[in-house]
């Protein structure tokens, strides 16, 4: 099964890029909660908290595909800029939450800070195709779309079926076609979530939610995949971030409502996630046509 991981890492790049990878994922899975915490301590509402991890998400989706343009035509270099510019945003929003600034400050500066993250992970993604070569290209977006759910490992028990479901189907990557696997990782999460409302016991949540991350690391790698066949090199990196935009979109959008539904009772917050996965998988079978056949 690791044959191809160790063939992998084995290439010259690979490792530092891997090491590079885990540390952007980190922060890019840490910032909803980052967020919560630091607002929440100041405003003292969950709405507002909630509120803010909305605003960052707009703001990172909306100016995504104008940073992947940039990187496209700068080339990784250019992410220092981002880099600079998002620490500053970011500190200005630790610095608002310390001084206990209103709500639409706290909003703004949150916006601001997504507009300026930088597009490291779609960077990455571009360049593993660089490092891994042809014959090793599945398994490098399957590799890096475990470190996704690695880094999360602390905060859900989702990381562990993402880790083990993205390095086995990295490992049969020429084996299966990738349509069929993106399918079947937008199934199987959107099946399982649903059986966390009726889960009386946290021993079941936690297998619902490992099974949940199996699906999403099926369908993470496959994405990575699909990318490679519709979008021509030189634009990668912009390609990547219109799927960040996509992802920012529902991400606002479900933490400004789960923000708001926390206050009325955990279940039905949970109704409406597990109810959203479902309808991604509903989509995602219904328009199966519509994807390539490789």
């Amino acid at each position: 099964m690791f044959f191809s991981y160790r063939a992998l890492l084995a290439r010259a790049g690979a490792r530092p890029l891997a090491l590079a990878c885990a540390l952007g994922w980190l922060a890019y899975t840490s910032y909803g909660l980052a967020i919560i915490l630091v607002v929440h301590s100041s405003a003292h509402s969950f709405t507002v908290a909630g509120g803010a991890v909305a605003a960052f998400s707009a703001g990172s989706g909306g100016a995504a595909p104008a940073r992947g343009r940039f990187i496209d035509r700068r080339g990784p270099g250019g992410l220092a800029w981002f880099v600079a510019a998002h620490t500053g945003a970011a500190s200005a929003l630790v610095i608002a939450c310390a001084l206990r600034a209103p709500p639409p400050i706290l909003l703004g500066t949150s916006a601001i800070a997504g507009a300026l993250a930088p597009p490291l992970i779609a960077t990455a993604r571009a360049v593993w195709g660089e490092v891994a070569g042809r014959e090793l290209t599945g398994s490098a977006h399957a590799l890096n779309a475990s470190l996704a759910a690695f880094v999360a490992l602390p905060l859900s028990a989702a990381a562990c079926g993402g880790i083990v479901a993205s390095l086995w189907i990295g490992s049969r990557a020429g084996r299966s076609r990738v349509t069929s696997r993106y399918l079947a990782g937008s199934v199987l999460a959107g099946a399982v979530l649903p059986l966390t409302i009726v889960t009386p016991t946290l021993a079941g949540v936690i297998c619902i939610s490992v099974a949940a991350g199996a699906g999403y690391g099926i369908l993470g790698a496959a994405l990575f995949e699909l990318l490679d066949h519709v979008v021509a090199p030189e634009r990668a990196v912009e390609a990547f971030t219109w799927l960040t935009t996509g992802q920012a979109a529902g991400s606002a959008a479900g933490a400004a409502a789960t923000g708001a539904l926390v206050h009325r009772g955990l279940p039905l917050a949970f109704v409406f996630v597990a109810g959203s996965a479902g309808v991604a998988a509903a989509l995602a079978i219904g328009r199966r046509g519509t994807l390539l056949d490789v």
